[in-house]
């Protein structure tokens, strides 16, 4: 016969009763047609009515997956929103890429020199995480914590915990998939109609300037130029430009061979720049006029029948990545 107090038995049903009413909106949100950080949101919302842990976070890899930032991050039950950019092997997170492994611990700092790695972060005491897997791939991490000296998760914890991780993952990645769907069916549906304005309008400008300000839209940047070779004296000049500094920018020369787009044209690649201000081809006399700070660059050169006749570029993602070889 069983001898566990009913007390006992009653906090345990109810709990079991909790973790099934939570996984049971989890999994809805998968096929909720709703923006990944909704998802996010409503997942943390039925962890916090299961577990004890203050700080939560879900970290994902960047596009590039060479590095994590937060996606989702609570402290201290409040919504925040820190700009960190970490390596994949940093820290208990970085264990947990690696080795696809669920990590549970009460004093996370103890766990870290058993392991022989380097801390980051806050020092938590506890701390839970779970790989987020989608398909053969981690995708990010997510990690339940707590600073409290009297916080502790328990075996039944960590189960759960690994179960709502494996329907995050597939949440996030079935929203980004549509995502990314939607937006290439977007960008299809831009250059057609470039297409077509190219084969039906007679005036440049407007053509130039229509696909510089499409270029903007469609990679997500704050501004965009189009710059064109002055035969006479090699230099770039700006033809069209989009964004804050808008037609400031228009006549105005890059010295030939100087600058980012300089670098595309005589090179005649596409170049990625993440921080312009630390790249030393970065020519600054762009940013001189307004408050305008370049920060990442992508410069595709222009080409045609056989020649290199300009560069068209856009600057800073707005959503603070870097450009990526997919965007080139």
């Amino acid at each position: 016969m069983d001898d566990t107090p009913l007390p006992a038995v009653k906090a345990h049903l109810q709990r079991h009763e909790r973790e099934l009413q939570a996984l049971h909106w989890i999994v809805q949100a998968a096929n909720f047609t709703m923006p990944v950080d909704d998802i996010m949101e409503l997942i943390y919302t039925q962890i916090e009515r299961t577990l004890n842990a203050p700080n939560f976070y879900i970290a994902l890899t960047t596009p590039d997956r060479d590095a994590l930032t937060y996606a989702f991050y609570v402290e201290d039950g409040e919504r925040l929103y820190p700009d960190t950019r970490w390596s994949l092997d940093t820290g208990l997170t970085g264990q947990v890429m690696g080795t696809g492994a669920v990590i549970r611990t009460e004093d996370y700092l103890k766990e870290c020199a058993a392991r022989g790695i380097e801390p980051s972060g806050k020092p938590d005491r506890a701390w839970l995480g779970a790989p987020l897997m989608a398909g053969d791939q981690t995708i990010g991490v997510m990690v339940a914590c707590s600073q409290k000296p009297n916080v502790r998760f328990s075996p039944e914890d960590e189960r759960f915990f690994v179960a709502v991780a494996a329907f995050t993952a597939s949440a996030i990645e079935r929203r980004r998939l549509q995502e990314h769907l939607e937006a290439h069916a977007q960008q299809l549906n831009t250059l057609n109609e470039i297409g077509h304005l190219l084969a039906s309008s007679l005036d440049i400008n407007e053509v130039l300037d229509l696909v510089v300000r499409n270029a903007v839209k469609l990679l997500g940047a704050e501004a965009g130029s189009l710059l064109l070779l002055d035969e006479d004296s090699g230099d770039l000049i700006f033809r069209i430009s989009c964004g804050p500094l808008g037609n400031e920018l228009v006549g105005r020369k890059v010295p030939a061979g100087k600058g980012i787009a300089g670098a595309a044209f005589s090179e005649n690649r596409p170049i990625l720049i993440a921080d312009a201000q630390r790249d030393q081809r970065w020519y600054a006399g762009v940013d001189r006029s307004g408050d305008f700070v370049t920060r990442s660059i992508l410069a595709i050169p222009l080409n045609a029948r056989g020649n290199t006749i300009g560069v068209l570029e856009v600057i800073n993602a707005k959503d603070g990545h870097p450009f990526n070889q997919r965007d080139a």
